[in-house]
């Protein structure tokens, strides 16, 4: 999923997009070894795999609990897309799984069934998935912001 951080970086610092400047730090986790040096504890990973909504999780979580990204707001994002990782069990074709972190508390995560097309294509329909959920939970946050009362009940 390297390539896929790449291009929801790009297009959240794009200054055509409507969010506009907000991504300062990203970590390209591809490997097993990189997911537990940012911080997924390997329970983690031989419990549930890296490809799976908890190792999702815990990559979101891990950002915004690092002092070096002072992270507000984080995602975490995993899977395979057409491909099947032979080093990895629970590999599978087409899944990937997201979650995203405000201020160390889970807001959204879920699982995405990618389809069949070519590999970019496939790319940009996770980024804009992924990106169109993020625009969501921001704009919930944003309003229970400004309108704290109305969010409590």
């Amino acid at each position: 999923m390297n390539l896929l951080v790449g291009t929801i970086k790009a297009q959240v610092n794009d200054p055509n997009v409507r969010v506009g400047y907000l991504c300062l730090f990203t970590y390209n986790a591809y490997s097993n070894q990189q997911k537990l040096f940012i911080g997924i504890p390997e329970d983690i990973i031989e419990k549930y795999g890296v490809y799976s909504l908890e190792c999702a999780k815990a990559m979101a979580m891990a950002m915004t609990g690092q002092k070096n990204t002072q992270a507000d707001f984080s995602v975490g994002v995993t899977g395979t897309f057409s491909n099947i990782d032979l080093h990895n069990e629970g590999s599978e074709p087409g899944v990937v799984y997201f979650s995203i972190v405000f201020k160390t508390e889970q807001a959204m995560a879920g699982k995405i069934n990618v389809p069949t097309m070519k590999r970019f294509d496939q790319k940009q329909f996770v980024t804009e998935t992924v990106l169109n959920i993020v625009l969501d939970v921001l704009e919930s946050i944003y309003k229970a912001l400004l309108e704290p009362q109305s969010y409590i009940k």
